[in-house]
C-alpha cells in the first residue's frame, strides 16, 4: 500500500532513488489507501483498502470502477447515520429507530434495510431523508410493515431523489 504525488525532487542520487522507488511502489500497488490521493487529478485511479473497490477519480468524485464493497451487515437498535453501501439489520423491539440518509448522495448509492427482529409493525422504521426526496416525495419514509427488506438508490435526479431498488 502506498501513496505518492508523483513529483520526484531535484535531489541527489540516495534520496532521488528512494523517491522513485516510492513512485514506483505508488504505481505498482493502485495508489492504494483509504482515501483518495491528495495530489489526485481526474483521471487518478486509485484501490480503497477499505472498500475492496477501484476508484477513478474524475476531477470532482470517485466513481468505483471494480470490485466488491467489503460492507458486512450491521445490526442496528437505535437511531443511526446510514452510509453509502451500508446493509442494516434494524432492531425496533426496543422502540421507533431512524435512519438518516446521507446529505450529499452520489448517483447509484445503495443502502439497504431489513426488519431484524419482525417488529416494523410494532415499532416502525423511519427513514430520514436528509433534504433528499425518496421516490418523489419530500418527506421522510416510515416503514411499518413487518419483515419488510428494501434497498434504497440515489438517481441522481433531485425530483425522484432516493428510489427503490426492487418492488
Amino acid at each position: 500500500m502506498a501513496q505518492h504525488d508523483f513529483n520526484i525532487a531535484n535531489q541527489g542520487f540516495p534520496a532521488f532513488r528512494t523517491d522513485l522507488n516510492n513512485v514506483l511502489t505508488a504505481i505498482n500497488t493502485s495508489q492504494s489507501g483509504t482515501s483518495r490521493p491528495t495530489s489526485a487529478v481526474a483521471g487518478t485511479i486509485w484501490y480503497n483498502t477499505s472498500s475492496s473497490l477501484l476508484y477513478l477519480y474524475d476531477g470532482s468524485t470517485d466513481v468505483a470502477v471494480l470490485g466488491t464493497p467489503a460492507v458486512s451487515w450491521e445490526v442496528k437498535t437505535s437511531n443511526f447515520n446510514a452510509v453509502a453501501s451500508g446493509k442494516y439489520l434494524v432492531n425496533t423491539s426496543g422502540g421507533v429507530v431512524t435512519a438518516t440518509l446521507p446529505v450529499s448522495p452520489s448517483t447509484g448509492n445503495e443502502i439497504s434495510f431489513i426488519d431484524q427482529g419482525y417488529d416494523f409493525n410494532t415499532n416502525a422504521l423511519t427513514v430520514d431523508r436528509n433534504s433528499n426526496n425518496i421516490a418523489n416525495v419530500t418527506a421522510d419514509l416510515v416503514v411499518n410493515t413487518q419483515g419488510a427488506g428494501f434497498t434504497l438508490v440515489y438517481s441522481g435526479d433531485a425530483t425522484t431523489g432516493w428510489t427503490y431498488k426492487d418492488k
